[in-house]
């Protein structure tokens, strides 16, 4: 589908990178067509210099004050040469019609590390894209027209890498390989968390496969979520390598793909996010500091119950509460009856 430059009056490109629950970091770029003019939503920029807790998420992650300091309060003026090249690349390659194939605006209650939202403002409507289990085949084109249009990596290319997506991985049942290299990543760390949002109980597990710990945290409502450990113990070599298998026989990496979510897929709850149920995510952290981050709401892929009965087994606790899931899980499986 062609867009005509005249129809397009403004584009705004937004990112929210998460890394947990209660850790994730929000930006907006918008490029207006009409005044020929590009910037960072202001809102955002001012959010984030009177965010208390930003500070406390910056020193758990680190790569988010890299991304902060890509922000910026210029404004970029556009050339209208500039502007007309832009749409000649943008019909070349496509670029809508790519956004359509992945888009997934129909569903909620799902997000990853690295989630995309693209919304065309045109004089009478507009068109929004939700880029959630894949980015589009073209995504490293786009972020080149727009970088010959704006100035700068809107789209945040340097930082990608960090993030497992099929731009720069290709994610298998075994694991994690990088394109260009074709190496596989060594997995260093597993996080679970789990939220029962109506009071905003918490409850962490951790296996850290390079110090061999298991960690869980249970931090208190007011406590500014600093860890307040409940155990902390060494984990056998032996027990480490069958967990690692258990990700491996339950296909965990393909999470991140539509394969495993049918049931969510399958029908209307996943459209609206249910406050009163469970948050709960997985990250997955690997060499470099590439993660892997799922993050849902009251929702579950259709093998969570097998792979949180086989780590109970492994380890003879619910660390996956599948207990308090079963209900959720059941819920869905009677409905697609």
């Amino acid at each position: 589908m062609n867009i005509e430059a005249s129809k397009i009056l403004k584009m705004k490109i937004s990112h929210r990178y998460s890394f947990d629950i209660f850790f994730s970091h929000l930006d907006s770029f918008i490029v207006d067509f009409e005044n020929k003019k590009a910037y960072y939503d202001s809102d955002l920029l001012d959010m984030d210099k009177h965010n208390e807790f930003k500070k406390f998420t910056i020193k758990k992650y680190p790569i988010i004050k890299h991304l902060m300091d890509n922000l910026t309060e210029n404004i970029f003026l556009l050339k209208d040469e500039n502007i007309k090249n832009f749409f000649v690349d943008f019909n070349k390659l496509k670029i809508y019609d790519e956004l359509e194939r992945v888009n997934g605006d129909y569903l909620r209650g799902i997000s990853f590390s690295d989630n995309v939202t693209v919304i065309f403002y045109f004089k009478d409507s507009i068109k929004k894209f939700e880029i959630i289990f894949e980015f589009p085949r073209i995504w490293k084109d786009f972020a080149l027209i727009l970088k010959n249009l704006v100035g700068f990596d809107v789209l945040n290319m340097s930082f990608s890498k960090y993030f497992v997506n099929n731009i720069n991985y290709k994610v298998t049942s075994e694991g994690i390989y990088g394109l260009e290299t074709e190496n596989k990543l060594t997995l260093e760390k597993f996080k679970f968390t789990f939220a029962v949002t109506v009071c905003l109980e918490l409850f962490y597990f951790t296996l850290d496969f390079n110090e061999k710990l298991l960690k869980i945290e249970r931090p208190y409502p007011g406590s500014g979520f600093e860890d307040e450990f409940m155990l902390t113990k060494k984990v056998p070599d032996d027990v480490l390598h069958k967990f690692i298998e258990l990700l491996e026989k339950h296909k965990i990496y393909l999470w991140s793909t539509k394969d495993f979510w049918k049931y969510a897929l399958s029908h209307d709850d996943c459209l609206f996010y249910n406050f009163d149920g469970f948050e709960w995510g997985i990250s997955l952290t690997f060499t470099n500091n590439v993660i892997l981050y799922i993050d849902v709401y009251d929702i579950f892929p259709d093998n969570y119950l097998e792979f949180a009965e086989d780590v109970k087994k492994l380890f003879g606790q619910d660390f996956l509460k599948s207990e308090e899931c079963k209900s959720t899980i059941k819920h869905f499986l009677k409905k697609r009856v």
